[in-house]
Formats: structure tokens, sequence, C-alpha cells
């Protein structure tokens, strides 16, 4: 559970904090050759929403909404690496 402010009290405000939110990440690699590397990263596996009010929050704990809750707010992504080694 996160506070949006340490300081309030129940009768400061309304809603005084958020859920906790669980995502799921996933990577999945293939050595092709000793030189040849393949790597896809799923982000956000379940594509979860970020909990109410998670967003209406200004940032309590001195850290930006949107940096705590970006993979919410974007979604399901996906990355797609390729490594190759020159010996």
């Amino acid at each position: 559970m996160m506070d949006f402010n340490n300081q309030n009290t129940p009768t400061s405000q309304n809603i005084l904090s958020v859920p906790r939110w669980w995502l799921i990440n996933s990577t999945v690699s293939y050595e092709a050759t000793k030189a040849l590397e393949l790597r896809v990263v799923v982000d956000n596996v379940f594509n979860k929403q970020p909990p109410y009010p998670a967003l209406a929050g200004d940032g309590g704990n001195f850290s930006s909404v949107t940096s705590l809750y970006f993979a919410g707010i974007i979604g399901r992504t996906y990355l797609l690496t390729v490594d190759y080694r020159f010996f």
C-alpha cells in the first residue's frame, strides 16, 4: 500500500492510499549460435491497469505518479533484442 501523504489523517482526505499492485514481466532468450542470441521481453504480461486512484495522486512520498505506474499507463509492451558477438 502506498500513502499519498504520510501526514494525512482519516479526517483530512477521503482517499489516503493506493492498494498494492503487482505486475508480471517475462523474458525469454534463445542462443541460436555461440555468437547470436535472441531475447524477447514482455512487460506487464497481463496488461494490468493501475489501481484506483493511483493516477489522481500528486506524487506523494517524493515520487512522480507517472514513474510509479508507468507500466500500467502504457500497458503491455514488447521488446526484441538481438545480440551478435564478433570473435
